[in-house]
């Protein structure tokens, strides 16, 4: 969507008494006046004039209100506009040649049994609201008239699921050799999966052993650089001899994007099947507590609060549940 201003332009010299509204369209700029001097009333003008500008064609589907309220939350600058995006792009696919009034209850839950082929409950309630909250845009953009009521399933509970160093090392030997480098990744930085797969060699300060992860988004990591343990020192050096790739992360020279199938059969070998890979960040800060590191030292691993890392955490610390139990005197 078209981000429109509203501004008082200098014309012939001298600035405008009368608010004008602006806006950019295929790289040119344009402008229109409201016939106002009051800024409130100019600002009435203009919701009715974007409105009317945005209006969509006739029997608007799903797909193009998901897009228009993409683009309109990228021009509002939200935090991650990707994962808008990702969660609403099966929306599109298996809704998206709906109008918004088709939206009946078979067809919500008929998405919900097509995505339960492949994700959680959890995922599909993220999809759901995502949805909601482009449909709800589209309702106050006017668009369409009413919005349709968007059932989602309840989300599970969180996981819990952590590894034991024994798993871990179960899973490390039957992994393929670009899994193995993502898994010592995971474990001794406590990155993200996409974090992971987009580092690349340059990022790697060998002099310091360390890592520079890259800043991507509008929302910037608070821990850009990580030092590496000797492990995963190891475990660089070992990837670096056989690179072929700009990327860390790679297969037979390309970056890797995903890795379900290999990720699967080094499950079976290691005969571990209750894991996923973003257990591997758990890992990390339970090993980080049990082995005597504070909230605050998990909670910069993560790029998490401390709150947050003490809440999930907080069993893991035996140092914490003894000063607690130490208070319990008759």
């Amino acid at each position: 969507m078209r981000k429109y201003s509203l501004k008082r332009p200098i014309i012939n010299g001298k600035r405008s008494r009368v608010w004008f509204v602006t806006w950019s369209e295929n790289g040119r700029s344009h402008r229109r006046s409201t016939g106002e001097t009051n800024e409130r009333l100019a600002e009435e003008w203009r919701a009715r004039f974007i409105t009317a500008m945005e209006m969509p064609e006739p029997g608007a589907t799903v797909s193009a209100i998901c897009d228009a309220y993409l683009a309109d939350r990228i021009e509002d600058g939200i935090a991650d506009p990707a994962t808008v995006g990702f969660r609403l792009m099966p929306v599109k696919a298996i809704l998206g040649a709906y109008e918004p009034d088709a939206l009946t209850r078979p067809q919500v839950r008929f998405y919900h049994a097509q995505r339960r082929k492949d994700v959680s409950d959890s995922t599909i309630n993220a999809e759901c609201r995502a949805l909601r909250a482009a449909l709800n845009w589209a309702h106050r953009m006017r668009w369409i008239d009413s919005v349709p009521h968007i059932e989602a399933p309840r989300p599970a509970p969180p996981r819990e699921r952590f590894l034991s160093w024994e798993e871990f090392m179960a899973l490390y030997d039957a992994a393929a050799p670009h899994l193995r480098t993502f898994l010592a990744l995971a474990l001794f930085t406590g990155q993200r999966k996409q974090a992971i797969l987009d580092l690349t060699w340059d990022c790697i300060d060998w002099n310091r052993a360390g890592i520079f992860f890259p800043q991507t988004g509008s929302r910037k990591s608070r821990t850009p650089y990580v030092p590496c343990n000797a492990s995963l020192a190891l475990a660089l050096g070992t990837a670096a001899l056989t690179a072929d790739c700009e990327y860390v992360v790679s297969w037979n020279g390309k970056k890797v994007t995903k890795f379900r199938s290999a990720w699967e059969t080094c499950k079976k070998k290691a005969g571990i099947e209750d894991v996923t890979i973003h257990d591997m960040r758990r890992t990390a800060a339970s090993f980080v507590i049990a082995n005597g590191g504070s909230f605050a030292d998990a909670a910069w691993l993560l790029d998490d609060t401390i709150e947050t890392v003490q809440r999930h955490y907080i069993r893991f610390s035996e140092t914490y549940g003894m000063s607690v139990t130490r208070r319990i005197v008759g």
